[in-house]
């Protein structure tokens, strides 16, 4: 019998023996939190607990059946109205429901918690999306839930726990720092938090919601487009778990997926069973106006920064003292300026490009001063490629041509661990750029694609 014509009575008795089975495997579902968690073995008993009690009082409910809301209206042939038949009404189950897990609770608002137990109640089939970071605990719960219905007389299909995730970079959709901010310069460096949004609802994008990110984004083509190719890649994702497992069958895609995970698992401990012994730490940023800038990740161990637009001079300090690299990228904010109209920018986006590529100057010209080892990079890609040279221009204004040569040889072998590459010497691995001409005499050859050039690789001249 299906769960949605049950009795209350019936949907209580399956609420308890999912309590009991919970109960008896807190000796496997704690362990398995703590490896997925990281909390204590204290409080992850206490919340365990918490979900059967919950479970059980959504039971309980279901027994007194107050929730049904019956109404009844007896025939009355006399109704000043007319004659009224005999009228009932009470709440029925409408289908099954979705419910998300949620990430901070493993237990009480997960897999077997309150959500889940107030569906079960009503008599509503649950399909339920795990939390990505407890694989191995959702399945376990899921488990002892589907033993629970069998137990109960009720079909296994009742439950379903499904995974699925999609992670994206999006270019501008973010705070300055995790977590709650209060020194704020900006209104973007706010944040958004959204809950449990629907971006599309049968096929049909739900505007409002895409309104409200395109309003709070300083690049809002472009991070809307990111989203778009998040949407794309959940529809790819489902199209082909489809096709797989109508090529090899559920059982073995389940299983595959299995093992590809064990293995993961495998070569991470691995890794980490490499590491010498000591203390280790990190601090991420999301975003910076100045306040704050990169010096809190040179302090939690960092020893290389992208971009460094907002270098102060604290923080060059500090990265001179912990001989940390800094790569700049000022090429990429100058291609944008000069083809703005193949990347679609806005007035404001142009604006806002100048500033961050005058910061980036003269965050060259910090680091540069202080001691800070100063690579190369340019960021360029796909159609842009081409402006890779324009990036040693742009370098050799900020520091000189010199610097700038050894920023993109020397120091970008150092930052890479390879003493042999970027160096003319014995023993060195190294490819060769003959110029027409001294560049104390003439340094635009350095960048001047123009030029009579030959690069020798391997000895060969090409």
């Amino acid at each position: 019998m299906e769960l949605t014509e049950t009795s209350p009575a019936e949907r209580a008795a399956v609420l308890n023996a999912i309590g009991d089975e919970l109960t008896a495997a807190a000796g496997e579902l704690i362990p398995q939190a703590r490896a997925e968690t990281g909390l204590a073995e204290a409080r992850l008993a206490g919340e365990l607990k918490r979900t059967v009690v919950q479970l059980r009082m959504f039971a309980d409910v279901c027994a007194e059946g107050e929730f049904l809301d019956v109404r009844i209206d007896d025939a009355d042939p006399e109704f000043v109205l007319g004659p009224r038949p005999d009228l009932r009404r009470f709440n029925l189950p409408v289908g099954p429901v979705l419910v998300f897990a949620a990430s901070n609770f493993p237990f009480a608002f997960s897999v077997a918690g309150g959500d889940t137990a107030s569906a079960l109640a009503a008599g509503c089939p649950v399909i339920l999306k795990a939390h990505p970071g407890r694989p191995r605990l959702s399945a376990l719960t899921a488990e002892k839930v589907r033993s629970a219905l069998v137990r109960a007389g009720r079909p296994v299909e009742t439950f379903e726990v499904v995974f699925a995730s999609c992670r994206i970079h999006v270019l501008d959709l973010k705070q300055k720092n995790p977590g709650y901010v209060l020194d704020s310069t900006d209104m973007y460096q706010e944040g958004m938090f959204f809950p449990g949004s629907r971006l599309y609802r049968a096929g049909t994008p739900n505007q409002e919601i895409f309104d409200i990110i395109r309003f709070n984004s300083r690049m809002p083509e472009r991070t809307i487009g990111d989203l778009q190719a998040q949407v794309s890649a959940c529809v790819t994702g489902v199209r082909r778990t489809q096709e797989l497992a109508a090529k090899h069958g559920a059982d073995v895609l389940v299983s595959a997926m299995g093992s590809i995970n064990d293995h993961g698992e495998r070569l991470a401990r691995l890794g980490l069973a490499r590491l010498p012994r000591g203390t280790w730490s990190a601090t991420d940023i999301v975003d910076s106006d100045g306040v704050d800038t990169d010096r809190h990740s040179v302090a939690g161990g960092v020893r290389s920064i992208e971009h460094g637009n907002l270098l102060d001079d604290d923080t060059a300090t500090a990265m001179a003292a912990a001989r940390a690299f800094l790569v700049p990228t000022l090429v990429a904010y100058d291609a944008m300026a000069r083809r703005w109209q193949e990347a679609a920018l806005s007035p404001v986006q142009r604006a806002k490009n100048a500033e961050v590529l005058d910061f980036g100057l003269r965050a060259v010209q910090r680091a540069q001063a202080a001691g800070v080892r100063v690579g190369f990079g340019t960021d360029l890609m796909a159609d842009l490629e081409d402006d890779q040279l324009r990036g040693l221009e742009l370098q050799a204004e900020a520091i000189g041509w010199r610097a700038a040569l050894r920023s993109a040889t020397r120091v970008n072998a150092d930052l890479v661990g390879r003493p042999d590459l970027g160096r003319v010497e014995v023993g060195a691995t190294a490819d060769l750029l003959l110029l027409d001409g001294p560049l104390t005499d003439d340094e635009t050859l350095l960048w001047d694609g123009t030029r009579n050039r030959t690069v020798i690789q391997g000895g060969v001249p090409k």
